[in-house]
Parts: structure tokens; C-alpha cells; sequence
């Protein structure tokens, strides 16, 4: 049974990143957008996208949603 959910999850993690490469490549979301889509960092995206051989390209809003979000963990 644990099998199954794994294998599950997994296809399901699977179709979250590949929705969100697409919406990414096509210009319809952001990185943050389409991190938030796969359920991702911003960086583990870029990383999955250069994996892709897509470019990413970071937009002065991503970084900012970033560092704000990074700054709130760290209070």
C-alpha cells in the first residue's frame, strides 16, 4: 500500500513540475508563479528548469517576493 501512495505522490509531484515548466516556457507565469505551481523554491525551480534545458529567467518581482520571504523566515 505504501508503494502505491509513493509512486502516487511521486507522478503527482511529477505533473505539478511539468505543468509549470510549460506555463513558465510559454511566459504565462513567473519563476515564483510556476515555483509555487510545482511546489518548489524559486531555486529548486531554476534548478529543474536548467535541468530542462529551459532558460529561466528571474524577474526583479521574484527576487524581491525572495528576499521578503526569506526574510520573514528568519525572524
Amino acid at each position: 500500500m505504501t508503494d502505491i501512495r509513493e509512486a502516487l505522490e511521486k507522478g503527482f509531484a511529477e505533473v505539478k513540475l511539468k505543468a509549470a515548466v510549460e506555463l513558465f516556457s510559454e511566459g504565462k507565469v513567473s519563476t515564483s508563479e510556476a515555483a509555487e505551481v510545482a511546489g518548489l523554491s524559486v531555486g529548486e525551480l531554476m534548478d529543474e528548469l536548467v535541468r530542462r534545458g529551459v532558460k529561466p529567467s528571474i524577474a526583479r518581482e521574484d527576487l524581491v517576493g525572495s528576499l521578503e520571504r526569506a526574510l520573514k523566515a528568519v525572524k
